[in-house]
């Protein structure tokens, strides 16, 4: 396994009209901008989110997965992040309070390699 093998994504045909793929896109912005995932910021890029908590009944007792996927910049993608935390027993994980944390500074330091931001 080769975490930072680059994965070279087949073009499909999405088959989704438009406007509804649009809507999807600006609730995804609106998240990275407003929402449950506006921590995952970089300056000067558009990024698009979701985050997402799940409970999961276990041998052990309830436990929570917390989820964050991103891609930007959202007019011609580069990259794409999906992080998934899932809790012990007990813990209380939210996407956007335990996931996003993690991609925001994959994001930071990508598109400052790239040269689209200045290095802090």
């Amino acid at each position: 396994f080769d975490p930072y093998r680059q994965a070279i994504p087949s073009n499909r045909d999405i088959l989704l009209p438009d406007d509804d793929y649009n809507l999807i896109l600006d609730g995804m912005e609106s998240a990275a901008t407003d929402g449950t995932a506006k921590f995952i910021k970089v300056a000067g890029v558009r990024i698009a989110a979701k985050t997402g908590t799940a409970q999961v009944q276990t041998p052990e007792g309830m436990t929570h997965l917390a989820w964050a996927i991103c891609f930007a910049p959202i007019e011609d993608p580069e990259i794409a992040i999906a992080v998934l935390v899932e809790g012990e027993r007990g813990d209380s994980l939210g996407g956007g309070m335990t996931s996003v944390p993690i991609a925001q500074p994959i994001l930071q330091r990508f598109f400052e390699k790239m040269g689209h931001i200045a290095a802090r």
